[in-house]
C-alpha cells in the first residue's frame, strides 16, 4: 500500500511523519528530491540537489511527480525507490509536493491519498517564526495552501494539524495506516 502525504508548507508533515514512522515501523519511506537548501533537520526527509541534477532526473523520467514553485525550488518524488518497495510487498509512507498527490493516481491508482492542513493564520505563524522566507514566498504559500485546500475532496483523507499539538493529527495519521495497510 502506498500512502502519500501532502499538504502546504509548515503544516507540520516532517514532524509527524517522523513520528508516523516511529509510530508505524511497518512503513519504508521514500524520500524526496528537491533544489531548496537545506534547513536543520531536514536532511532525512529530502535528497538535495541542484537545478541541473534535477532537470536531468525529470528529463530521463525518473520522477514520478514533480513541481516547480515560482521562486525557484523545485520538488519531486522518485519512482524506482516506490516502486521497488511495493514489488517487494512492504508499505510505502511518501511526502509529495503540494497538489501532486491526484496526479499519482493516474500511476498508482490505489494509492491512499492524505492532505494535511491547518488554519492560514497558523500557516501564516509558521512560516514566519520558520524564517528564512521572503515576504513573497510566504505569499506565494499561502497563495498555494488556499487552492489545495479548494480541492480537498479529491483526497481519501483530510487531517488538521492544529495547536496545541500534533497528538490528534498523528493518531489520525495511525489510524489511517493501521486500519488501510494490508496486514501481513
Amino acid at each position: 500500500m502506498l500512502f502519500l502525504l501532502d499538504g502546504p508548507s509548515a503544516t507540520g508533515k516532517s514532524t509527524l511523519l517522523r513520528q508516523l514512522l516511529r509510530a508505524c515501523p511497518q512503513l519504508t519511506f521514500c524520500r524526496r528530491l528537491t533544489t531548496r537548501a537545506p534547513r536543520p533537520g531536514d536532511g532525512e526527509d529530502y535528497d538535495f540537489v541542484g537545478i541541473e541534477e534535477f532537470r536531468s532526473r525529470q528529463a530521463a523520467g525518473e520522477l514520478a511527480l514533480s513541481r516547480d514553485f515560482e521562486f525557484g525550488m523545485s520538488y519531486g518524488l522518485p519512482r524506482r525507490p516506490v516502486d521497488e518497495a511495493l514489488a517487494a510487498g512492504r508499505s510505502v509512507l511518501a511526502l509529495v509536493d503540494l497538489g501532486t498527490a491526484p496526479q499519482a493516481r493516474r500511476i498508482w491508482p490505489d494509492c491512499v491519498t492524505i492532505l494535511l492542513c491547518a488554519p492560514l493564520s497558523e500557516l501564516e505563524r509558521r512560516l514566519r517564526e520558520r524564517g528564512g522566507h521572503s515576504p513573497e514566498q510566504i505569499a506565494e504559500r499561502l497563495g498555494n495552501a488556499a487552492a489545495v485546500l479548494a480541492s480537498a475532496p479529491e483526497y481519501d483523507y483530510v487531517v488538521v494539524n492544529r495547536p496545541p499539538g500534533p497528538e490528534r493529527a498523528l493518531n489520525l495519521l495511525r489510524w489511517i495506516v493501521q486500519t488501510t495497510a494490508p496486514t501481513g
